[in-house]
């Protein structure tokens, strides 16, 4: 599925077309992105087929006890390292939900 066009099924609508804004991060010939809409996409690099979708857009329990709230991935880029992704999600700047939180992902084993 791709939300880069208005209207695309199953995408959330904001009024504008591009909803990608990030640079994407290569790691192991996967390519990980976000979207405006606060969706984390780990795609195949070769084929560009949908590996992975995870909605960032929910509330979250924070180490710090802070409420955490996901939102737009945008503005800011994918970063990787110590075995982790991490990913700001909340940036809400250009018609994007806002949030706070910066989720930290490690790939399972097996």
């Amino acid at each position: 599925m791709s939300c880069l066009f208005y209207g695309a099924a199953g995408c959330r609508a904001y009024g504008f077309a591009i909803l990608y804004t990030i640079s994407p991060k290569n790691i192991s010939s996967q390519l990980f992105t976000g979207t405006i809409d606060g969706r984390l996409l780990a795609l195949d690099a070769d084929s560009g087929e949908v590996l992975l979708e995870f909605d960032t857009v929910r509330e979250y329990d924070t180490v710090n006890r802070v409420q955490g709230i996901g939102g737009a991935i945008d503005a800011h880029v994918i970063a990787a390292g110590a075995g982790l992704l991490l990913v700001n999600s909340g940036y809400g700047q250009v018609g994007g939900t806002s949030g706070n939180v910066l989720l930290a992902f490690r790939p399972t084993e097996g």
